[in-house]
């Protein structure tokens, strides 16, 4: 019966290896070895995906809270102008709606940060309705 053995090259005579076999752990450990590879490549993908996940929803976070600072210091300096154009108009320039209107055309300037201005007494009473830049009529103001 033949032997199913053979002599390596470079071995002892008394060595011998079974072919067959060398070629399957060789088979195993190159599988092993690519699955491996395959394993460590879809971890690595996976953790720098949520690691740029997280950089991102941080980035965001800044963004908006730059933006919330950016617009609660214009709404600020917004009230401060409308504090000071109420303070000048006087009772008398209230009841006066031409001379009402030059003051807020020409003697507060600040005015003109607006797009639309209505002046009202105390009892809801539309005395003027500038909208950019131009008088209307107070029955043209949507009382909602």
């Amino acid at each position: 019966m033949p032997s199913t053995e053979c002599a390596v090259p470079g071995v002892s005579p008394g060595w011998r290896v079974p072919r067959g076999l060398v070629l399957r752990l060789m088979l195993v450990a190159a599988v092993a070895i690519a699955l491996s590879g395959l394993a460590a490549a879809w971890w690595v993908v996976r953790a720098s995906d949520q690691e740029a996940m997280r950089r991102v929803v941080s980035q965001q976070n800044e963004e908006v809270e730059v933006i919330a600072r950016l617009l609660a210091s214009k709404i600020e300096q917004s009230q401060k102008v409308l504090r000071t154009v109420a303070a000048s108009i006087t009772a008398g320039v209230l009841e006066s709606p031409p001379s009402l209107e030059w003051l807020l055309r020409q003697g507060l300037p600040a005015v003109q940060f607006f797009d639309t201005i209505q002046v009202a007494r105390a009892d809801g009473d539309l005395r003027l309705n500038l909208r950019s830049g131009r008088l209307e009529n107070a029955s043209d103001l949507d009382p909602d």
